[in-house]
């Protein structure tokens, strides 16, 4: 387990026992539940512990089945995806990124797209084939720079 996934742990466990938790630490409790409901992890802790990649790639499929693609296909989905990265990475992403949780009145969207940026803003799919095999939960995405 790397350092920062440990670090991250302990700052949401420290931030609920504060007795206030931030948006941001309520928004990985939520997802880490999600992910032990789901049977993706056996247990709270190791859920806290997921990899930055893996958080991002799960904000990143939730934002694509918020895009109307043009064509029902898995690349016009990629497509989309990769079009609203690069939107988000030019427009927002450099005013939003001191945040510590996306804003109330932002789309469901673009808050998706935070929380993705937030996990691994710099490691972003650069290619539609990229984004393809992370809609098809391909372990590695990322792993074919050359697309």
């Amino acid at each position: 387990m790397t350092r920062h996934a440990l670090d991250r742990r302990d700052r949401v466990l420290a931030d609920l026992a504060g007795g206030s938790p931030s948006p941001a630490t309520l928004a990985e409790l939520a997802a880490a539940a999600r992910a032990v409901l789901a049977g993706d992890v056996d247990t709270l802790d190791r859920a806290l512990l997921v990899t930055d990649r893996a958080r991002r790639d799960e904000h990143l499929r939730r934002a694509a089945e918020l895009i109307d693609a043009p064509r029902p296909s898995a690349r016009a989905r990629a497509e989309a995806l990769l079009s609203e990265i690069e939107r988000f990475a030019a427009a927002v992403w450099a005013r939003a990124r001191h945040l510590d949780a996306p804003p109330a009145d932002w789309s469901q969207l673009r808050r998706e797209l935070w929380f993705a940026f937030r996990a691994a803003a710099d490691e972003m799919p650069q290619s539609v084939r990229q984004a393809e095999r992370l809609l098809r939960h391909e372990n590695d995405a990322m792993s074919h720079s050359a697309d």
